[in-house]
């Protein structure tokens, strides 16, 4: 229960006449003397037998009492002429009020037997996790109050609103503050929404105060009870959470469904009217998955701005809702964090270090060992789906022969599980075979509700790396590792292989002979590939090189190229042979009528032939030209 606002009384309660008549309906009063009565927000009593009435008046303006809420606390609002008494007496209002108070701050302090907060941790009694639905309203629309709250109260189920006070303050298209104490009567929460609406991590370090701890005043000094901050836009940070959480209990911001450990200062929501291909099949999808999970899923909403089709997906989850309210509990967020909220939280907002145990009694970390656990004999098999493990951990599990049953290669083996947080569609299975290189992997599919095929990696081959110099050209496939690639690095020493120093590569397939191995040799500094294969007999085959390949600049003088005629023009190119593949380029490009080819002349050289296609001569310049060979 909030507390309920007291108004300063006035000593001696010194009386003031009305200057006008009003009627039952007058929410602007004008009295003779109203210096005579408390500065606003107070009451003043019109009359004094048992016909009075009570006004709550919200202003003074001079002489007059502005935003009056008539017949306040249970009298009848009336016609009064003028002359007629106006004071600030003690009512049967302050009466209950401070009795109210009395009893509410009692439970309070109780309530601290079983919470407490320090600047590291929150502590709180233990809880009893259970599927969840919470309603958020943003803004403080009007809407809220003559639509959404009409629809929820056909089914008796609790809102939230999240008021920008400045909005409650001067437009006339949201709810006043009178309104909204009434909402929160009603059982609603009332929640902040910041002063003015702005992009909270957009703003330094005192306009971020400004706006949270501002809000909240404001709404408490207008008689309501405030625990949660709703960020506008969803928008938040680490500094934005670090301000906020010392002016309130938890926050709220974007997206998904909520499991333990329950980052209290960011609280995730889904949203209705904003994505249009988001039917009504989704959202009671989200419904389902939180039942299945005991989650707690917050609906964002701003009902004022949704379009038909998405009021109508509202009204259809709502419906859903209750259809499933044996299974899930729609609540308050201040009632859900009761049950969903953290044992004990420590939550560094900066830099997203924390510890934590969840309400569901288990400890959680990014620190020591973060959500890792081993499962043995738990009667798991290759078909269980993704809810039979627990959110934000890889769960381990031991197969023996004979509960293998639909995992590949049909022996025993160890499963590694991580189920995602929030998103099914991101959690997987590793699958490793007893005494196997071959590992598997499948991920979960949430649209089929089921496992993907198993798909292996590695293929059963691994990667060796050997210490320098320790092969020789002379060791046989046989004396590699099986169903492994090794490399070995061979610098300065030859060991028998084409060049001094080079890397050498042994693909040796893990089979019954020696007829299916090979080797590549790659020259240090060198572009040449040299390769091997084995024999059936197990010996190596004669090296051969099948890449080579080389590149040189050489320079060709200024020539003279007749009209109609071509010049030769021979070139060294170190390597060339008559198989090699030759290319040549011009840097720079070539004279207009000219064009050119390169081709074998003799072993390491190589003519270029240009060729004049005008019927002029043409000389060229001196440039030089690239020849590549391989």
């Amino acid at each position: 229960m909030a507390q309920l606002p007291m108004y300063a009384a006035a000593p001696n309660s010194p009386a003031t006449e009305l200057a006008a008549a009003i009627t039952d309906v007058a929410t602007t009063i004008t009295v003779l003397d109203a210096s005579k009565l408390p500065d606003a927000p107070n009451l003043a009593t019109i009359g004094v037998d048992e016909t009075a009435e009570t006004v709550l008046y919200t202003g003074k303006s001079g002489n007059d009492l502005t935003g009056c809420t008539r017949g306040f606390s249970g009298t009848v609002a009336k016609a009064w002429a003028m002359g007629a008494q106006v004071a600030r007496y003690f009512t049967s209002y302050d009466a209950d009020a401070m009795r109210g108070n009395i009893e509410e701050h009692s439970a309070q302090l109780a309530e601290t037997a079983t919470r407490f907060k320090t600047k590291q941790a929150v502590f709180s009694s233990s809880k009893i996790q259970r599927p969840l639905c919470t309603i958020i309203d943003d803004d403080g629309h009007l809407f809220t109050l003559t639509n959404l709250k009409p629809l929820l109260d056909t089914y008796g189920f609790p809102g939230c609103a999240a008021i920008v006070t400045d909005y409650a303050a001067t437009s006339s298209n949201h709810m006043n503050f009178s309104q909204i104490i009434g909402l929160q009567a009603a059982g609603w929460e009332i929640m902040s929404h910041s002063k003015t609406h702005p992009h909270l991590p957009d703003l330094s370090e005192a306009q971020i105060i400004s706006e949270i701890s501002q809000s909240k005043a404001e709404l408490i000094s207008n008689g309501l009870d405030v625990k949660g901050i709703v960020y506008p836009y969803g928008s938040n940070n680490g500094l934005v959470r670090t301000l906020s959480k010392e002016y309130y209990e938890y926050g709220f911001a974007q997206y998904g469904i909520n499991y333990p450990p329950l980052h209290s200062m960011r609280i995730t929501r889904i949203t209705l009217g904003e994505d249009e291909n988001l039917t009504l099949a989704n959202f009671k999808g989200y419904v389902d998955t939180a039942i299945a999970n005991n989650g707690w899923f917050v609906l964002c909403l701003h009902s004022y701005s949704v379009s038909e089709t998405q009021w109508d997906n509202l009204i259809g989850l709502i419906d859903y809702l209750d259809e499933k309210r044996a299974e899930i509990d729609v609540v308050t967020a201040n009632e859900a964090m009761s049950a969903f909220g953290n044992v004990v939280e420590a939550w560094n907002e900066e830099t997203d270090d924390y510890f934590a145990v969840g309400a569901n009694g288990e400890a959680y970390s990014n620190a020591i060992y973060k959500n890792f656990q081993t499962k043995y004999n738990t009667g798991l098999t290759a078909s269980s789906p993704i809810s039979s493990f627990d959110h934000d951990k890889v769960t381990v599990t031991t197969f023996l022969n004979a509960d293998n049953s639909g995992f590949p290669k049909q022996s025993a083996g160890i499963l590694y599980t991580y189920r995602d947080v929030r998103y099914d569609d991101f959690s997987y299975q590793k699958w490793y075979p007893l005494g196997q290189n071959s590992v598997y992997v499948r991920f979960w599919n949430n649209v089929s509700n089921a496992w993907q095929n198993w798909k292996e990696y590695g293929a059963g081959v691994f990667t060796t790396i050997d210490t320098i110099n320790a092969r020789t050209a002379s060791d046989l496939a046989s004396a590699y590792p099986a169903g492994a690639i090794t490399h070995t690095v061979i610098s300065g020493v030859g060991q028998g292989f084409p060049t001094s120093s080079g890397r050498l590569v042994t693909d040796r397939i893990d089979s019954a002979d020696n007829g299916f191995q090979y080797q590549y040799w790659y020259p240090a500094g060198s572009t040449d590939i040299q390769f091997r294969v084995t024999n059936f007999s197990g010996a190596w085959t004669s090296w051969e090189t099948i890449a080579t390949k080389r590149s040189a600049t050489q320079n060709i003088a200024s020539t003279i190229i007749p009209a109609h005629s071509s010049v030769d023009k021979v070139v060294t190119a170190n390597g060339t042979t008559i198989n090699s593949l030759i290319q040549a380029h011009p840097v720079g490009g070539l004279e207009a009528g000219l064009v050119f080819s390169a081709y074998y002349y003799s072993d390491g050289n190589v003519v270029i032939r240009l060729a004049n296609i005008t019927t002029a001569s043409i000389t060229t310049a001196a440039r030089d030209w690239q020849i590549v060979n391989g």
